[in-house]
């Protein structure tokens, strides 16, 4: 989407702020970067999720019908909750749908105003006013409210969370661990994203979709790539522990050993397996994260979980973003698992722009 303003002063933003108005308009910027990096957080999570839970039932089906079921198209994919839909849910719903490919019945919507979000409805989303019936259904929930309103928010929804349900939030100024507290759910965490007001500058005319459509764009956001260190809006590298966190600890739920889990984390976070070249993948090792005392983990067979509150605040104790910073082979596999994940909205901007016969 073009923006049509250009050349044109009087047409544009900034032509009806005074003076001292004119001293904020850097956090026009600033606020349309953080969400685009939030939104594209959360894609590449639910992304590989799903991959990993696709990959997982090939691997957990056994019988006379494994084969079949190996033949033919595989889909367990999540079931998604957002919960608050103003401007960021709505951005986040369309982004859900578009890079993640999640269908309209496997993404659930609880807000005060249903009635706003017909053209949802309409596409097959279920919307309710109802907190706890959301977060039952839910495989991962996105905490989209105000900060003010998560008073109102927590009392709906604690007791009503099913253990092995992600609370993500959005919601500014609440740290993992005191989320963690208020839900008395140990499986939270929140989007953290950081401002350089000296970084590259961030074009504000897109909309969130298609910012995400350019490579350039993704490319400055990934935490990974060189070009990120220059960027205005950085994540931390602690989501890409997040992200490779959350899918062990479901691939341990599910009684997969070692063995299964990396070979399933190599699979799904760096496109390889683990036979392909030692040094080019992670180990078993790059797993064994210390687990402090006032931490939970959970014994599923012979794996145990890992604390997401601990990913979130000792990147030093977690030895495979320690493997990924060292080595700059299995560090390139994962910035291109990252940069596919959003190339299908680049490929849908191609064949918009390609001429019609």
């Amino acid at each position: 989407m073009k923006d049509i303003t250009v050349g044109l002063p009087s047409l544009q933003f900034e032509n009806a702020l005074n003076q001292e108005e004119r001293g904020l308009i850097h956090l026009r910027g600033r606020s349309h970067a953080i969400v685009v990096s939030s939104i594209a957080q959360a894609c590449f999570l639910v992304s590989r999720y799903n991959e990993v839970r696709n990959k997982v039932v090939t691997i957990v089906d056994t019988g006379p019908s494994a084969r079949v079921k190996f033949l033919q198209p595989v889909s367990n994919t999540c079931t998604v909750g957002v919960l608050g839909c103003g401007r960021l849910g709505r951005q986040l719903c369309s982004a859900l749908l578009t890079i993640c490919e999640v269908t309209a019945d496997k993404l659930k919507i609880s807000t005060r105003r249903p009635e706003t979000l017909t053209d949802l409805e309409d596409k097959g989303v279920e919307v309710k006013f109802n907190n706890q019936w959301l977060v039952k259904v839910s495989d991962i929930v996105f905490l989209c409210c105000l900060p003010n309103q998560l008073n109102l928010v927590v009392p709906d929804i604690v007791g009503s969370i099913p253990a092995d349900t992600l609370v993500y939030s959005f919601v500014c100024g609440i740290p993992t661990g005191r989320l963690k507290r208020l839900l008395n759910h140990t499986n939270a965490t929140h989007s953290e994203v950081k401002w350089y007001a000296t970084g590259v500058q961030w074009d504000t005319s897109r909309d969130t979709l298609t910012s995400l459509e350019q490579p350039e764009v993704i490319n400055l956001i990934c935490p990974l790539t060189p070009a990120y260190e220059g960027a205005s809006v950085r994540q931390a590298t602690r989501t890409v522990a997040l992200a490779v966190g959350f899918c062990y600890n479901y691939c341990a739920i599910k009684e997969l050993t070692i063995k299964a889990i990396v070979n399933t984390i190599n699979k799904v976070f760096l496109g390889k397996i683990t036979t392909q070249g030692k040094g080019d993948v992670f180990q078993a090792s790059d797993f064994d994260v210390p687990v402090p005392d006032d931490a939970v983990s959970t014994v599923f067979g012979s794996q145990s979980t890992m604390d997401l509150e601990t990913l979130s605040n000792s990147e030093s104790m977690v030895p495979f973003l320690d493997s990924i910073h060292r080595n700059k082979k299995l560090r390139k596999l994962f910035v291109r698992v990252y940069m596919v994940t959003f190339n299908k909205l680049y490929f849908l901007q191609m064949a918009k722009q390609k001429p019609k016969a």
